[in-house]
């Protein structure tokens, strides 16, 4: 019983992430969440670069007590169309 259980638990995380964007843009800043637990918000102004690395997007930012962090994602976790518009919009927002 205890494992159809955690079977159904894990199939409705599964369900839900599949859905979940994994950014998100506003006026002044993005959220990036990779799943239902975990929800970093990063201002335009703190970011530093932006890359794609053995098909990992690194994004280099900022936080507020001054020290340097990356978020990581896999680039299959974004879906093709979206790959372009999230590249050209930090990019666009890195250079300003």
């Amino acid at each position: 019983m205890i494992p159809l259980g955690c079977a159904i638990v894990f199939f409705g995380l599964y369900a839900f992430n599949k859905k979940l964007k994994v950014f998100k843009f506003f006026e002044t800043h993005f959220v990036f969440q990779p799943g239902v637990i975990g929800k970093t918000s990063v201002p335009y102004s703190a970011l530093k670069s932006f890359a794609v690395e053995k098909k990992v997007i690194v994004i280099t930012y900022e936080n507020s007590n001054g020290k340097e962090k990356k978020i990581r994602c896999l680039v299959s976790q974004i879906e093709p169309k979206q790959f372009p518009l999230l590249e050209s919009t930090l990019k666009s927002k890195i250079n300003d």
